[in-house]
C-alpha cells in the first residue's frame, strides 16, 4: 500500500537528499584526496615503516569503540529531544555528553599508557631500533584519539541539527590538513615516522578546536552548564553501555585482525592490511555519508510516532545505501588491480585481493545500517547487540584457527563475511520483534531480492565489460564509465516503486533546472 506523504514529509525527504548529496560529494572529495595521501606516505615512509605506524594507531583505534558509541548515542538522545521539540532537554544531555567524554578520556589515558604501553613494548613485531620512535608514534596516536573522542558533544549537535555543510566542509579542511603531511614528510631527511605522528596529531586538536568554536557559537544547546541529575547521566551511559558492546565487537574485528595478522605473518603483511583498510574506510565513509543523512529524521520520526514515514524512510535508506555502493563496489573490484598499479608505486603482496574481499564485507555490513537506526530509536537495544554481536566477535577466534592451521592471511575476510551473513539474518528477527511496524515480506520482496538481482547482473556486466577490452587504461575506462549507469539504470528499472520512480525523476528534474 502506498503512502501519501504530507508538505512535512515530503520537506524532510527532500532535506535528507540534499544532506546525502552534499556528504556524497564531501566523501568524493575527500576519497581522492586520502588516496593520494597515502600513496605520499607509503611512498615516503616505506613498507615497514608504514606497516609500523597502521599498527601502533590500530592498537589505539582499538578503543574507537567509544567513539562510535558515545556518537550513536548523543546523536540519539539529541535528535529524539529536538523531536519532542524539549531544547532545554538537549542541553542537558550535551552537558552530561561533555561530563561523560572527560570521564572516558581519563579512564583511557590510565589504561593505555600503562597495559596499552607494555604490550607494545612487549609483545609487538618490529625492528628493535624503531623502539624510541614508536613509543613517540604510541603517544601521538593516543593525543590524536582523546581529540576526536571530545569533538562528539560538538558533531553529535552538528547531525541532530542537520547542519551537514558545516560538517562537510571541516572534514574537508581535516583531509586537507592530513594530506599536508604526508606532503611535508616527502622533503624530511630523516625521521619521517615520528613527524608524520606528530603532524597528524596536531591536525586532530585544530579540528577539535574548529568544531568547539563553531558550535558554542552556533547552538545554545552547546554551552556547558553543570548536570547533577544522575538520571541524565544513567540514559546515556545504560544506552551506551549496550552500544559500546555492538561498536566494540566490529572495531575487534577490524583491528584485533590487524594484531593477528602481525603476530601470525609479521609487519609486511600489516602494510597490505593497512592500504587495503584505506580503501575500506574510503567506502565506509560513502556508506555512513548516506545513512547520517537519514538517521536524524528517522529518530525524529520514531519519537512522533510518525511510523508510516519512517517504514518510507527505512526502505529509502536501505535502498540508498545498496545501490550506491554496488555503483562503487562492482567496478572497483572488477579492475582493482589495475587501480593499484596507478595509485602505489610499490603495492605490498595480498594488498589487491585485501581490498577486494574488504569492500564485499563492506556492501554487506551496510546493509545493517538502517535496521541498527531503528533499534536505536525504539531505545531497546540490550537483547539486539547482546545476540548479533556475540556472533559478530567470533570472526576473530576463527579467523586464529584458520591461521593455526596454516591457512593464507585472506582467510581472515571469510570468517568476516561468514558471520556478517549470520549476523544479519539475527538483526532481521529483532527487528520484526522490537518494531512491531516491520513487515519481512515487504523486506524481501521490495528490498532484498530485488537488490540482489541488480547486485548479480551489475557484476556480471562488470566482468563482461573488462573482457572486451585488451588495453588496461581503455579498460579501466570502460568499466568505470558504464558499470555505475548500468547499477543505476537497473536499480531504478528494478529496485524502485512506482511512487519512488516519480520522486526520483521530479527530484532530477528540479536539479537540471538550477
Amino acid at each position: 500500500m502506498t503512502v501519501m506523504m504530507s508538505d512535512e514529509s515530503l520537506q524532510t525527504s527532500k532535506r535528507i537528499a540534499s544532506n546525502t548529496l552534499a556528504l556524497f560529494t564531501r566523501t568524493f572529495v575527500i576519497l581522492f584526496i586520502n588516496l593520494y595521501a597515502v600513496r605520499l606516505a607509503l611512498k615516503a615512509l616505506g613498507d615497514t615503516d608504514y606497516g609500523i605506524f597502521n599498527l601502533i594507531a590500530g592498537i589505539i583505534l582499538l578503543s574507537s569503540f567509544l567513539t562510535s558509541t558515545l556518537a550513536v548515542a548523543f546523536q540519539r538522545f539529541y535528535s529524539y529531544a529536538l523531536g519532542r521539540k524539549d531544547h532545554e532537554r538537549v542541553r542537558d544531555y550535551f552537558s552530561a555528553g561533555v561530563n561523560i567524554t572527560l570521564a572516558a578520556s581519563l579512564l583511557i589515558l590510565i589504561v593505555f599508557e600503562t597495559i596499552g604501553l607494555y604490550f607494545v613494548c612487549t609483545q609487538l613485531r618490529y625492528p628493535p631500533e624503531k623502539l624510541t620512535t614508536i613509543i613517540f608514534i604510541y603517544q601521538f596516536a593516543l593525543l590524536s584519539f582523546l581529540c576526536s573522542l571530545n569533538q562528539i558533544p560538538y558533531t553529535a549537535a552538528l547531525f541532530a541539527n542537520e547542519d551537514i555543510k558545516t560538517y562537510t566542509v571541516i572534514s574537508v579542511l581535516e583531509c586537507l590538513g592530513k594530506l599536508s603531511i604526508a606532503i611535508i614528510i616527502t622533503y624530511v631527511p630523516f625521521h619521517r615516522l615520528f613527524f608524520y605522528g606528530f603532524g597528524l596529531t596536531t591536525v586532530a586538536a585544530l579540528v577539535f578546536l574548529l568544531y568547539l568554536i563553531i558550535c558554542r557559537h552556533r547552538y545554545a544547546e552547546c554551552h556547558y552548564r553543570r548536570v547533577r541529575s544522575l538520571p541524565i547521566h544513567k540514559e546515556l551511559l545504560t544506552f551506551s553501555g549496550w552500544t559500546m558492546y555492538g561498536t566494540m565487537s566490529g572495531i575487534a574485528m577490524l583491528q584485533g585482525s590487524a594484531i593477528l595478522l602481525n603476530i601470525f605473518f609479521g609487519p609486511i603483511i600489516n602494510a597490505a592490511y593497512g592500504i587495503a583498510t584505506q580503501v575500506y574506510n574510503a567506502a565506509n565513509a560513502m556508506c555512513n555519508s548516506i545513512i547520517l543523512a537519514f538517521r536524524p529524521s528517522m529518530v525524529k520520526s520514531y519519537a512522533e510516532d510518525n511510523h508510516a514515514f519512517l517504514n518510507q524512510l527505512f526502505t529509502m535508506s536501505n535502498k540508498s545505501i545498496l545501490y550506491i555502493l554496488l555503483c562503487i563496489a562492482v567496478p572497483a573490484i572488477t579492475v582493482m588491480d589495475t587501480v593499484f598499479r596507478l595509485w602505489l608505486e610499490s603495492i605490498p603482496d595480498y594488498s589487491v585481493l585485501f581490498a577486494r574481499l574488504f569492500i564485499v564485507y563492506l556492501v554487506l555490513i551496510s546493509l545493517n545500517h538502517p535496521i541498527t537506526t531503528i533499534i536505536q530509536s525504539t531505545g531497546r537495544v540490550r537483547n539486539y547487540y547482546l545476540s548479533v554481536d556475540s556472533i559478530t566477535l567470533l570472526s576473530l577466534p576463527i579467523a586464529w584457527l584458520l591461521f593455526r592451521q596454516g591457512y593464507s592471511p585472506a582467510s581472515l575476510f571469510l570468517a568476516m563475511i561468514g558471520v556478517c551473513l549470520l549476523a544479519h539474518v539475527v538483526r532481521i528477527v529483532c527487528l520484526q520483534h522490537y518494531y512491531g511496524s516491520f513487515r519481512l515480506s515487504s523486506y524481501l520482496a521490495g528490498f532484498l531480492l530485488p537488490g540482489l538481482f541488480v547486485a548479480a547482473i551489475s557484476s556480471l556486466y562488470a566482468l563482461f565489460a573488462a573482457r572486451l577490452v585488451g588495453n588496461e587504461m581503455l579498460r579501466l575506462l570502460l568499466v568505470c564509465a558504464t558499470s555505475p549507469l548500468v547499477t543505476l539504470l537497473l536499480a531504478f528499472a528494478i529496485g524502485t516503486t512506482k511512487t519512488e520512480k516519480a520522486m526520483l525523476t521530479d527530484y532530477c528534474k528540479k536539479l537540471l533546472r538550477r
